[in-house]
């Protein structure tokens, strides 16, 4: 074969695998193109902190509600909302009170009472030493001297409790006393919500007004009662409200309630917070807030997102003796797992290169609003799917990019 024919057959046969080459890398191609396209994330060791999310309110700690449970013609309000006071400053001024007229009236004719009927215990006493009374005279005499006592001992808890809550009493009581009295200020504070004007009428069932110390402020978070388990004690938290912005507020639980209430239809307990660093922000009571309780913190260790994490239920035959299909002879097994993406050989397509999907049973630890732990079944570097074009399991091809944290890292 002269050198002629031999170029045309190398130039034929070239031809020829080139061709095959081009119609293979084509139908390669075309089946690449249908491959869902994937994004990754690259597992890597970082720290990792659970928080427990609520709802509340900004409150102070201290707060006085005066409300002495009494009637009465208000005659004058010596305060307006939102004026500094101090201990004993006059707030209102009452007169003609019904309940007041009352508790004198029983408190001077029990202490009378009492001083009569206390004499003749003791007679009735020293006459039943001796025989000279019957025992049920005796304990009739006894009986009605301890319901005295009792009666007495009542009226002076109510006549302290309305002490306390600012009621400034005569020093000392009659059956003719005057009714009329000066509400003071029982403790230092801003006043709030006065619920009364001059010329109107006290209920015994509503608050007169409040005073709060505008130096105690607390966040009240209303928590769900299966997270609240979580939280204790000297746990720190991050306090942010909308009226403050992006500013956020640290603080420290002080508080974990024993009861759950009911609000809006939801049961939730009451977790307080002190707030250690108020950063020089007016907090107004009432202010709905949002907090996040710092429940653990774990360092160095591998995570994922949240979306990345399946869940699988099996179930394991626990007597193989009976063949009989009921739960009850089967065990339920829950896994968690991650599907993950390898290489699939040095193939590419575009800028995208081509994977295959795999599946790893993975233990889950703490957990965030974004990420959770992941103590056992990852390495560093796995490439986690996080999101999928379609719905794909182990053994699908796939297209998929090298992860943004990786390739900052490289």
């Amino acid at each position: 074969m002269d050198v002629k024919k031999k170029r045309i057959l190398f130039i034929s046969i070239f031809s020829v695998v080139l061709l095959i080459l081009i119609i293979s890398y084509l139908n390669q191609s075309e089946s690449y193109k249908k491959l869902p396209e994937i994004r990754v994330y690259s597992v890597k060791k970082t720290d990792i902190a659970e928080v427990i999310q609520a709802n509340g309110q900004i409150q102070m700690d201290k707060e006085t509600l005066i409300d002495p449970g009494m009637d009465g013609f208000v005659e004058k309000v010596y305060v307006v909302e939102g004026q500094k006071v101090e201990e004993g400053d006059p707030l209102i001024k009452v007169k003609n009170s019904d309940t007041l007229i009352s508790l004198y009236k029983e408190f001077v004719t029990t202490q009378n009472n009492l001083k009569t009927t206390e004499d003749k215990y003791k007679s009735y006493e020293t006459l039943y030493k001796n025989k000279a009374v019957s025992k049920v005279e005796y304990e009739n005499i006894k009986s009605e001297y301890e319901n005295l006592i009792f009666i007495l001992k009542t009226t002076k808890e109510r006549i302290k409790l309305m002490e306390l809550k600012g009621v400034k009493f005569p020093e000392k009581i009659t059956l003719t006393t005057p009714s009329d009295v000066v509400i003071e200020a029982p403790s230092s504070g801003t006043v709030m919500q006065i619920a009364y004007k001059d010329g109107e009428f006290l209920s015994p069932a509503k608050a007169i007004l409040k005073i709060v110390d505008m130096e105690t402020p607390i966040a009240v978070l209303d928590c769900d009662e299966i997270d609240v388990n979580k939280i204790k004690v000297g746990q720190n938290v991050v306090i942010k409200s909308d009226a403050l912005g992006e500013e956020e507020i640290p603080g420290i639980v002080y508080q974990v309630g024993t009861v759950s209430l009911i609000k809006n239809g939801i049961s939730s307990i009451e977790v307080k917070v002190k707030l250690t660093d108020t950063k020089g922000l007016f907090l107004r009571p009432g202010l709905t807030c949002d907090g996040k309780v710092l429940v653990v913190e774990k360092d160095n260790v591998f995570v994922a997102p949240l979306e990345a994490i399946y869940e699988e239920i099996n179930k394991m035959i626990t007597n193989k003796s009976i063949v009989n299909d009921t739960d009850h002879n089967f065990q339920v097994e829950r896994q968690r797992f991650v599907l993950v993406v390898e290489q699939f050989g040095n193939e590419t397509y575009k800028d995208f290169l081509v994977g295959e999907v795999k599946k790893k049973i993975v233990t889950t630890g703490i957990s965030n609003d974004r990420e959770i732990e992941i103590p056992e079944g990852l390495e560093e570097n796995d490439l986690i799917i996080i999101f999928s074009e379609k719905v794909v399991t182990a053994g699908d091809k796939v297209l998929y990019k090298i992860p943004e944290n990786l390739e900052k890292e490289e």
